[in-house]
Formats: structure tokens, C-alpha cells, sequence
């Protein structure tokens, strides 16, 4: 499900040069200057915005199944892929009783399948060069 431009701009918080060709237009006839810059800028966010989208196909088209629960604490989401979820961080103190997890479903949905499609890419690249590990989990 890839995310429209206008959808990333908000999620980024970023600002649209240009609201609409009618205005693209009369910047450029009454101040082509910062018409200019403008220009440049969206230029960035096409780029931005195309690299989203491959990650997010990428995403799409991974091998690992992504699935997403509660914590037993109540803490909020995790995910697990493959069914392997990460575990606590012991080296910060962290434990099962005060794991934090993601705020929604949706955030470690987004979160677990960002994390498969870098597994299957960092698979893929791994297996080229015969350096993929037995247990790509351990």
C-alpha cells in the first residue's frame, strides 16, 4: 500500500512548495526567484518520496511473516517475524515486567515489516557472498 506524496509530506512533516499548478504558475510570473527554490525543494521530495515507496514495496514483497501482539505487561504492541520477537534489552535493565512496545497495532506493524524487508535484503546480499548465518535469528 504505498503512501501518496502528499501522505508523506504530512507524515514527515514536511512543506509543500507548491499547492497547486495554479500557484506554480503565478510564482513563477510574479517572483520566479523563490519560484526557483521551490522548485528545487520539491525536486528533493520527489526523490524522498520515490525512495519511500520502493522501501515500502520492498515491505510488500518480503518472505517473512510479520505478526503483531500485545505485551503480557500491557505496555503497548510488538512484533514478531517468523514468529521471533525481539526480546528485552538487559544491557539498559530492561525486562519482560517493563518491556515498551509501540503506542498501536499499526506502528509495530510498520516497524515489523520495515525490519523483514531490510532481513530480506541483507538475506539476499548475505546469501551472494555465502555469508548468511544457519540461524539468521541467533
Amino acid at each position: 500500500m504505498p503512501l501518496n506524496t502528499l501522505a508523506v509530506k504530512k507524515l514527515n512533516n514536511i512543506d509543500m512548495p507548491f499547492k497547486s499548478d495554479k500557484q506554480k504558475r503565478w510564482m513563477y510570473a510574479n517572483k520566479p526567484e523563490m519560484a526557483k527554490e521551490w522548485s528545487a525543494k520539491e525536486s528533493e521530495e520527489e526523490t524522498f518520496n520515490g525512495a519511500v515507496n520502493d522501501v515500502l514495496e520492498r515491505m510488500d514483497k518480503t518472505q517473512f511473516k510479520v505478526t503483531v501482539f500485545e505485551l503480557e505487561n500491557g505496555n503497548g504492541y510488538q512484533y514478531a517475524i517468523d514468529g521471533h520477537a525481539s526480546q528485552p534489552n538487559i544491557d539498559i535493565g530492561e525486562t519482560h515486567e517493563n518491556q515498551l512496545g509501540y503506542d498501536t497495532k499499526e506502528e509495530a506493524l510498520h516497524a515489523g515489516r520495515g525490519r523483514a524487508a531490510w532481513m530480506s535484503d541483507m538475506e539476499s546480499q548475505s546469501r551472494a557472498t555465502g555469508e548468511w548465518p544457519s540461524d539468521p535469528y541467533g
